[in-house]
């Protein structure tokens, strides 16, 4: 398992999706093991040092370390969540994580956060795909998004082409870490494939320290 330098930044897990395709709370993901997502993305991003859980008003979910925030601006998505997780951060820039993404890691976290040179938003993109619920924001971004609230404008994508933002392209040996599910036929696919991986051959312990 390879080190991780501390990063001197925020990051906040989201939990508050509601997916029509999945049919119930995207929080309620659970591994073949009966692990929820969020839970085990909150354990690979533990090293961070600030750290919050980004809840919708009725959730009521925790875990060891990261400061529960409801969301302040309910029914508007990603971008309130976002909105939320900033205006509470006291480090910046600010990961987000979405907790429909299992695979992802602590080491790619890593990856991105040494990859930031003070933009305002770094968006990676997976074959030219945007993934911004796996990204980076700067507090420079509040007003942004405050501004997109008032005109009704949730688009997350479209907040983000207001500001200096940058792309990074995701080498294809890391794609794999922004596998997001949005269907029941998606999630069992992937609880197979990984009950699978555990009976046979093993699982490493999700555990990744970082650098002293």
């Amino acid at each position: 398992m390879a080190n991780i330098i501390v990063p001197d930044a925020a990051v906040a897990v989201l939990t508050g999706g509601r997916s029509s395709r999945m049919g119930f709370p995207k929080a309620e993901l659970k591994d073949s093991a009966g692990r929820r997502f969020f839970e085990a993305l909150a354990g690979r991003l533990s090293f961070f040092p600030c750290r919050y859980l980004s809840l919708a008003p009725d959730q009521h979910y925790e875990y060891p370390g990261f400061t529960p925030l409801r969301d302040e601006y309910p029914g508007t998505g990603p971008l309130g969540a976002i909105l939320t997780a900033l205006g509470h951060a006291e480090k910046d820039p600010l990961f987000v994580i979405a907790c429909d993404m299992p695979a992802f890691t602590g080491e790619e976290a890593g990856r991105i956060i040494a990859d930031y040179r003070g933009e305002d938003a770094l968006i990676p993109a997976v074959n030219g795909r945007w993934q911004p619920l796996a990204a980076l924001y700067s507090r420079r971004m509040i007003p942004v998004f405050r501004e997109c609230l008032e005109k009704g404008d949730l688009r997350l994508r479209n907040a983000i082409m207001k500001s200096a933002y940058r792309l990074c392209e995701v080498p294809e040996e890391r794609r794999f870490n922004y596998l997001n599910l949005n269907t029941p036929e998606e999630l069992q696919e992937y609880q197979v494939s990984l009950g699978h991986f555990r009976d046979n051959a093993g699982l490493p312990e999700e555990r990744e320290k970082p650098a002293v």
